[in-house]
């Protein structure tokens, strides 16, 4: 009775064994590079969320593919990021992840890091003549699995990319142009910083400016902003407001010193690189006007 059961156990794993071998020769002949035993990471996307002074935010998108017939799951997992072996990026993730059997999990998380660090990193391999840059990755966790106990597991790609530098912007000043009952301009004049070898341009410019708690200025560009390789331009966007908005309290906080205000700008980079060429950038700086005005 038991050498029967032993048999039947063993014409069961043999033909689970075959099935996921079948499984597997079918998924490398669509794509060569399918895992085939252990589970395999490859990066999707990193989208620039938020540009800020002290820090850059980011979102990044990473597929893992698990070929194996059963799923698991972790609770957390650490995710690093390196520039030519200097690490950026490191976090640990406390939100449950989860692996289902013979699929591909897409994992989307925020990374953070200090604007000093990641844009004083390229600067600095820049000024070794470097035009491209190794960029990994990696994903670590631990996982109790049956018969064989707890093990560690870890994901690491490699990718290299062009050396890109984000542009920089800065708001110069905020003026008044012209005050009337029937036409009231406002110009916002901003500061465009390219560090790359090469010329960067910006397309589908979007500026909000919030001036006091919620009074909000908009303007967009339709043509594309160049910015010549090592060198900066200024530009003056033109803002108008309403009748009700100039008569009202908004001229009386844009013409006094200490007001709070938020600079955002949404924008679009435009790249003969196809690892650059459609990053989305976001940018915020916030201030007071006095500070603009001291900066005439």
């Amino acid at each position: 009775m038991i050498r029967k059961a032993v048999w039947v156990f063993m014409v069961l794993l043999i033909g689970i064994v075959l099935g996921h071998c079948v499984k597997r020769v079918q998924a490398r002949q669509a794509n060569p590079d399918a895992p085939f035993f252990m589970p395999s990471m490859e990066l999707a996307n990193i989208t620039l969320t938020k540009l800020t002074k002290e820090q850059v935010d980011m979102s990044m998108a990473v597929v893992l593919d698990n070929p194996l017939p059963i799923g698991f799951a972790v609770d957390s997992f650490t995710f690093a990021m390196a520039i030519d072996d200097r690490e950026v990026v490191r976090s640990t993730y406390p939100d449950p992840l989860e692996l289902t059997g013979y699929d591909r999990t897409v994992i989307t998380k925020p990374i953070s890091t200090k604007q000093e660090l990641l844009l004083g990193t390229l600067k600095e391999l820049d000024a070794q003549g470097r035009d491209s840059v190794t960029y990994a990755m990696d994903i670590e966790f631990t996982k109790e699995f049956p018969l064989i106990g707890e093990r560690p597991l870890s994901f690491h790609i490699e990718r290299d990319l062009p050396l890109f530098i984000l542009p920089e912007v800065e708001v110069l000043d905020l003026q008044v142009d012209k005050i009337g009952l029937n036409d009231t301009r406002l110009s916002l004049v901003l500061e465009l910083k390219n560090e790359n070898n090469g010329s960067v341009a910006v397309r589908d410019t979007k500026v909000t400016m919030r001036v006091g708690e919620d009074r909000v200025l908009k303007t967009e560009i339709d043509s594309a902003l160049c910015i010549p390789a090592m060198d900066k331009v200024n530009i003056t966007l033109p803002l108008k407001i309403d009748l009700a908005e100039a008569m009202g309290t908004m001229m009386k906080f844009l013409l006094k010193a200490g007001t709070s205000y938020r600079f955002e700008l949404d924008a679009t980079i435009v790249s003969d690189q196809a690892a650059t060429n459609g990053t989305l950038i976001h940018v915020e700086r916030d201030g007071v006007l006095k500070e603009l005005k001291e900066m005439r």
